[in-house]
C-alpha cells in the first residue's frame, strides 16, 4: 500500500482508480462549449452543465446497470455502490476545466483553514478535496 492508503479508504481509492479509467469514456473530441452552443443532444441531456463529464460518468453507470459482465461493483453492498458512485461523480465532474479555478480556490481555502497535512483534512471530513 502506498501513501494514498494513509489518507483514503479502500473504497475511495477504488472510486479514484475507476474515475481515472473512465473520465473520458465516449469522448467525442468536442468541447463542452461546442455542445452548449450547438444545443447538441448531449448538452440537452445534461442541461448544459459539465456536459462531457456528465456523459462519461452516465455512460459507465448505464453500462454497469445493463451488462453484468462489466459491472465490477455488483459484488458490493448497495451502500458501497452508492458511495463509489457519489465519489466518482465528484471526481469526474472535477475534471471540468470550466470549474478549475473555483476548485483551486476552494482547495486553497481548505489548506489555509486546516493546514497542509492531509491527515487533518480526513479527521475533519475534508477528504473529498483529495478526491476532487
Amino acid at each position: 500500500e502506498g501513501d494514498a492508503a494513509r489518507y483514503l479508504s479502500k473504497l475511495e481509492i477504488l472510486a479514484l482508480l475507476l474515475s481515472a479509467v473512465i473520465h473520458d469514456l465516449e469522448h467525442d473530441g468536442r468541447t463542452n462549449g461546442f455542445h452548449k452552443l450547438s444545443a447538441s443532444g448531449r448538452a440537452l441531456s445534461h442541461n448544459d452543465r459539465s456536459i462531457q463529464e456528465n456523459h462519461h460518468i452516465m455512460t459507465m453507470f448505464i453500462r454497469f446497470s445493463t451488462d453484468s459482465s462489466v459491472n465490477i461493483l455488483q459484488c458490493m453492498s448497495s451502500s458501497q455502490r452508492d458511495e463509489i458512485r457519489r465519489l466518482m461523480i465528484v471526481a469526474v465532474l472535477g475534471t471540468d476545466m470550466a470549474k478549475h479555478f473555483e476548485d483551486i480556490k476552494e482547495f486553497k481555502d481548505v489548506v489555509a483553514a486546516k493546514g497542509t497535512a492531509p491527515g487533518k483534512w480526513i479527521s475533519n471530513g475534508y477528504s473529498i478535496y483529495l478526491i476532487k
